[in-house]
């Protein structure tokens, strides 16, 4: 009730402003698709020139903030004047997309065709040819995206409410959630797709989204991690500074053969141990990863191993052991398996003398080089970790 009416209020706030005045925005943690967007939109206002972005963060949850300095700023382009939040979207697209050049002398052209031709196909014209040039029937496409782009956080109180945000934003450009926004989900209209494919699309039965949300929504491949072939993925949770977090993590640290599961833990283990960040308030909700490849699949951890992994410190020496077969134990939830492998490991280094198959024991225990070199060190942290979790799983 409380935040229905933070959201009423400033809806009233945005209603009293001048079109120029719109660089307060504030969004909410929705579904993961919204969610991804927001992620990759923070990544480009970062890029933008926005350094307080940990600020922005708030610790409920919530993305709330001044971005005028990203709207204000101006990049003189082909006589035409572009906010610098969509120079900047265009160029870290470019970026994103086609990594083989350094410097880009014109990123909306290069990557205008990729975008609305492979990513948001039909979202805007992807013909490249006419992007500066006018034809007898409509303005040029940079033209029409910078029109789309003049709604930005705007409200219009004759808009109908948007699905995503809640909140009555300028719609003027197709307002209809569709695979337009995103192929994986969205459907199409009955006279290019299959008939009542998502209501046809029609706007007063379809899923109504505003143009904010919309250009939020073109900047969720920002937040996919490419983990191998045709395979992205993205970590959900109920906090955008969680989120902003974790996805950092799968970003700078991915590891590759691990599986989603796996991968999930990694980096709920590195942010917990490396960050004062509290996970007391999100554990009991859900956190997961999103895979798309050829379809789109969820993947989480249950909350009891949730909790486990993001205590301090079994976090802290599950990233120090760095051992995936102790990891694995933790999510097969066979805990016995550490002290197992922790006798063994005792059992080796406290011989005067090992042979072959000491060794290959070792070796089939234990992958980094670092816990080979220092049998009974690494013996000693696992008795400790298991008796961590037997401590967290009585309590």
């Amino acid at each position: 009730m409380e935040q229905k009416q933070h959201i009423e209020q400033l809806q009233l706030d945005f209603s009293n402003n001048s079109d120029t005045d719109n660089g307060y925005i504030e969004l909410f943690p929705g579904n993961w698709l919204y969610n991804a967007g927001v992620i990759g939109f923070i990544y480009v206002l970062e890029k933008c020139g926005i350094e307080n972005i940990d600020e922005l963060l708030i610790i409920d949850g919530s993305f709330a903030g001044n971005i005028q300095v990203c709207l204000n700023r101006k990049v003189e382009h082909k006589n035409t004047k572009i906010p610098k939040l969509i120079w900047k979207w265009l160029e870290l697209s470019r970026r994103e997309l086609k990594k083989d050049v350094e410097k880009i002398e014109d990123p909306v052209h290069e990557i205008w065709g990729t975008l609305f031709n492979v990513y948001y196909r039909g979202f805007f014209n992807a013909n490249t040819k006419d992007l500066y040039q006018k034809s007898k029937s409509s303005d040029s496409l940079l033209n029409q995206l910078l029109g789309f782009f003049s709604g930005f956080n705007k409200y219009d109180e004759n808009a109908l409410t948007c699905s995503f945000c809640n909140r009555k934003n300028i719609s003027n450009y197709k307002n209809t959630f569709s695979n337009e926004h995103f192929s994986g989900l969205g459907g199409s209209g009955g006279d290019r797709g299959m008939p009542n494919s998502f209501w046809n699309n029609d706007k007063n039965l379809g899923t109504h989204i505003c143009d904010t949300c919309s250009f939020i929504l073109l900047q969720k491949h920002f937040a996919f991690a490419n983990v191998s072939g045709n395979t992205k993925v993205f970590i959900n949770a109920p906090s955008f500074k969680l989120m902003y977090q974790l996805n950092r993590i799968v970003n700078e640290v991915y590891i590759n053969n691990l599986n989603n599961r796996a991968l999930l833990a990694t980096s709920i283990i590195e942010l917990a141990s490396n960050t004062n960040l509290l996970f007391s308030q999100w554990t009991s909700m859900n956190i997961e990863i999103i895979e798309v490849k050829d379809k789109v699949r969820f993947f989480s951890l249950p909350y009891s191993t949730i909790k486990l992994i993001s205590n301090r410190k079994i976090a802290e020496l599950l990233s120090n052991i760095g051992e995936f077969s102790v990891l694995n134990a933790i999510l097969e939830k066979n805990y016995n398996k550490i002290s197992d492998i922790g006798y063994k490991l005792l059992k080796v280094g406290t011989k005067d003398i090992t042979n072959k198959s000491d060794n290959d024991l070792v070796n089939s225990l234990l992958y980094q080089k670092r816990n080979k070199e220092n049998i009974l060190l690494t013996a000693n942290k696992l008795f400790n970790l298991y008796a961590l979790i037997q401590d967290r799983i009585k309590k």
